[in-house]
């Protein structure tokens, strides 16, 4: 069984980097199957066709996702230490697994089947809602400003930390470190913060 489920995870893997770099139209089953060292029925056995492997591959991030930005969320840390961890987590995934983070630049999202898509944003929700709830705890305890925009402080955050990634993934950068990723959320913090 474990041996089952290597043999899943770098199917997963090799197929997200295969849809990022060619794109979903231009990656077959059976280079995906050859990039894994797999026969075509072998790589049916565990996925029946590709749109069910682009799904599995979506529905395996959004649930690390939430996995791990839950583990943040109920620690005993305040909610500042809480918003740079979330950052350092992402750039620590990142660069373990950065054909991930190209797969969700680059997949084109027409690909997921409806009821993925559903679940998917169901996840994604999960995620927001803990945000919400970190800021607002910010607010409540006198870390943030009291008349802070919880909502319009959130898209900063996510489109910050967002773009901080794109621009690493798309041009090459060399900045994606924990010290960039600091300095992000602070300027973003030092315009929220309550001095």
């Amino acid at each position: 069984m474990k041996c089952e489920n290597i043999t899943r995870d770098k199917i997963l893997m090799t197929a997200a980097r295969l849809f990022a770099d060619k794109g979903f139209e231009a990656t077959s089953m059976r280079e995906i199957a050859e990039s894994c060292e797999l026969t075509k029925p072998a790589l049916y056995y565990y996925f029946q066709d590709k749109n069910t492997l682009f799904a599995e591959i979506i529905n395996a991030i959004a649930n690390y996702s939430v996995q791990f930005l839950t583990e943040i969320y109920q620690s005993d840390k305040d909610p500042i230490n809480k918003l740079y961890d979330i950052v350092i987590m992402q750039v620590t995934r990142l660069k373990q697994n950065p054909e991930i983070t190209k797969f969700l630049i680059n997949a084109p999202i027409r690909n997921i089947p409806n009821e993925t898509k559903v679940e998917f944003y169901k996840q994604m929700q999960k995620n927001k809602e803990m945000l919400i709830h970190i800021i607002t705890e910010g607010k409540e305890k006198g870390y943030l400003k009291s008349d802070l925009d919880v909502n319009a402080f959130l898209y900063c955050y996510v489109g910050g930390i967002n773009q901080f990634i794109i621009d690493h993934i798309k041009n090459g950068t060399e900045n994606l470190n924990e010290q960039n990723a600091n300095v992000i959320v602070r300027t973003l913090l030092d315009g929220a913060r309550n001095h």
